[in-house]
């Protein structure tokens, strides 16, 4: 019996190390975001998960801190027979979650395309107020506690980004109507 237990801790270690590798990356984030467009946030918030947690299709929709249009953006593994554009992904999602993040699953097992997928869909700010990040993966066993934890984290990291920017905008339009 402990020959298992010393077998399975090198695996453990690896997985808690990569953990913490990702964890780091992803608090990095609002740094490298200082100054940059909601766009930017929602494409670097993409690239980041779909790579971190080996994702199908993630999907964002955030809300403009100043003008309050909304910027949708998806990452889709090739082969998929979906629309390219963001905003018909983030319609699927709609129909399939509602309207109402307190009603959202923790986890939802569905079809989207020709593909069975676990999604998870976080809401961004209160009550969905900034957006929401969605994050999929054909995988039964998604979210793991490690991959919830990260998604976790980068919905928290996206809050602090668009209320920076919705800050800073603040500051300019205060500045320029002193000059």
């Amino acid at each position: 019996m402990s020959l298992a237990v010393e077998l399975d801790r090198p695996a453990e270690v690896e997985r808690l190390e990569r953990c913490i590798l990702n964890l780091v990356a992803l608090v990095g984030l609002p740094a490298a975001w200082v100054g940059a467009d909601p766009n930017e946030v929602a494409a670097g918030l993409l690239g980041a998960l779909a790579g971190m947690l080996a994702l199908d299709l993630v999907f964002v929709r955030l809300v403009h801190p100043t003008t309050g249009s909304l910027i949708e953006k998806a990452w889709l593994t090739p082969g998929w027979r979906l629309p390219p554009r963001a905003h018909a992904v983030g319609t699927i999602f709609d129909v399939l979650l509602g309207d109402d993040p307190d009603d959202w699953p923790t986890v939802l097992r569905e079809r989207v395309g020709t593909r069975e997928l676990s999604i998870v869909a976080l809401p961004i700010g209160l009550h969905g107020d900034l957006g929401v990040l969605i994050a999929s993966s054909e995988r039964e066993e998604f979210p793991t506690e490690t991959e919830r934890l990260l998604l976790t984290v980068a919905r928290n990291q996206a809050v602090i980004a668009l209320r920076e920017a919705r800050l800073v905008s603040e500051h300019l339009r205060v500045a320029t109507r002193l000059d």
